[in-house]
């Protein structure tokens, strides 16, 4: 009895819970857990007889509701954009802050445009006083900043979870890292890109980091141009190709044991850092590959110098979450950064 007591009361109290969630979906029929609108449609059978004068009449009382939320459907259908559909609304208003900006007169654009968006805002306003027709848009300005987004920080910060990583799993290498960094800055100042030459192993290291770590595996699909041999096998022009990264920079060829963490295989003076292509090759090579590798070097020689790196709740492990996917994620974890004094 008592269980039975307690089934009604968790079956009440659910009941209550999802009619005051669904009480902010537009008007229509009450639905309930598991059964949807079954049972009211068991009472219509009840008072009509057969199922299909209950449908008639399910339909007959809901329809002018059904109609008016129709017609707010077909309106979003037929003004809404692709961009709209595809895109967080943060990336929607992440351009046109400074349209509404420029508008009610709270920033100029100087003479010299200080970044990307008021380069691309002068140049859209110049072309368009001239009666030029152009690609330059909203649109396209919002799409090129969510390519600057996610190629130029999320690939990047993704980097540099996986760098701590491995930092926390292998102490010995930090810690050489860090008396080599010390050396060269003396503790007393911050890294820089001039200091590159004079860091070999922490170089190594980023390299380790980026070869392992390998966040895209493939790189973007090309078209042939025209009918070619590679390896043997025919390329017909219009097919599709691409490089599987993630096969050049584990290749046990050039890698000994290439699913462990060894920055040493890089001061061996076999120039693996020339089989080590996370940003690709040639002249489709990523275009932000010089400043992600500037970022890497001074994010994460500036840490590793000024302080100590501390698991919390466990060390994190090497292993990705979706080892299947395009963009390779590790765990989420907590890490605790102590100062050095």
């Amino acid at each position: 009895m008592l269980l039975y007591s307690l089934f009604i009361c968790f079956l009440i109290y659910f009941v209550i819970k999802h009619i005051f969630k669904v009480r902010k979906y537009p008007s229509g029929p009450l639905s309930l857990p598991i059964i949807g609108n079954a049972f009211q449609l068991g009472y219509y059978m009840f008072i009509t007889g057969s199922l299909q004068e209950a449908f008639k009449k399910f339909r007959k009382k809901n329809q002018d509701k059904f109609y008016v939320l129709k017609k707010k459907m077909d309106y979003q259908f037929e003004n809404i954009s692709f961009l709209e559909a595809c895109l967080p609304q943060f990336f929607l208003k992440l351009s046109y802050f400074k349209v509404e900006a420029i508008k009610n007169g709270s920033h100029e654009i100087p003479d010299e445009a200080n970044d990307y968006v008021d380069a691309f805002l002068k140049e859209m306003d110049k072309l368009d006083k001239a009666g030029i027709k152009s690609s330059f848009s909203l649109e396209a300005l919002v799409f090129d900043v969510f390519d600057l987004y996610i190629a130029g920080q999320e690939t990047t910060s993704t980097t540099l979870a996986w760098a701590l990583i491995y930092l926390l799993n292998h102490p010995d290498v930090t810690d050489r890292v860090r008396k080599e960094l010390r050396e060269v800055t003396d503790g007393s100042r911050d890294l820089s890109q001039n200091d590159k030459p004079k860091t070999p192993y922490f170089n190594a290291t980023i390299n380790e980091v980026q070869r392992l770590a390998n966040i895209i595996s493939i790189n973007l699909m090309r078209k042939a141009a025209e009918d070619f041999q590679l390896g043997g096998v025919t390329i017909r022009k219009g097919q599709a190709v691409t490089a599987q990264i993630s096969m050049v920079m584990s290749d046990e060829k050039y890698f000994e044991e290439p699913n462990k963490f060894n920055p040493d295989r890089y001061m061996s003076g076999d120039k693996l850092e020339n089989q080590t292509i996370p940003f690709g090759i040639g002249k489709r090579a990523c275009l932000g590959e010089s400043l992600a590798r500037a970022e890497l070097y001074l994010i994460l020689g500036n840490l590793i110098q000024r302080y100590e790196f501390e698991a919390v709740d466990g060390v994190p492990s090497e292993q990705p979450v979706n080892p299947k996917s395009s963009m390779r994620r590790p765990e989420k974890f907590k890490i605790r950064l102590v100062k050095i004094e």
